[in-house]
């Protein structure tokens, strides 16, 4: 015979404030990806810029749009799942980048 409260969670790890400061990062990011974009397209049109550097800094632009949706999708994940050991890992990357 089950207890009470059989096949809850005894201690659910959901965070808000988490899943807040999450989105809030992921739609900041979005600006900062458009509006970097915007200054490469602007630099490499009006300045005598080399074509090169041009892709480079587009490539790293979107290795860098990789890693921030790698981010968010294992902080959801891990946030979805109630994982400390990504929770925790995504924590400590959200507070050490700004």
């Amino acid at each position: 015979m089950a207890g009470p409260g059989a096949g809850r969670l005894a201690n659910p790890l959901s965070s808000v404030s988490f899943q807040l400061l999450l989105n809030l990062t992921t739609v900041y990011f979005v600006f900062y990806f458009f509006l970097t974009l915007g200054v490469i397209i602007r630099k490499s049109l009006l300045l005598p810029y080399p074509t090169d550097a041009v892709a480079c800094d587009v490539c790293l632009l979107f290795l860098l749009a990789i890693l921030e949706f790698l981010h968010f999708y294992s902080g959801v994940r891990g946030h979805l799942m109630e994982n400390g050991v990504l929770a925790i890992i995504t924590s400590k990357r959200l507070a050490s980048i700004k």
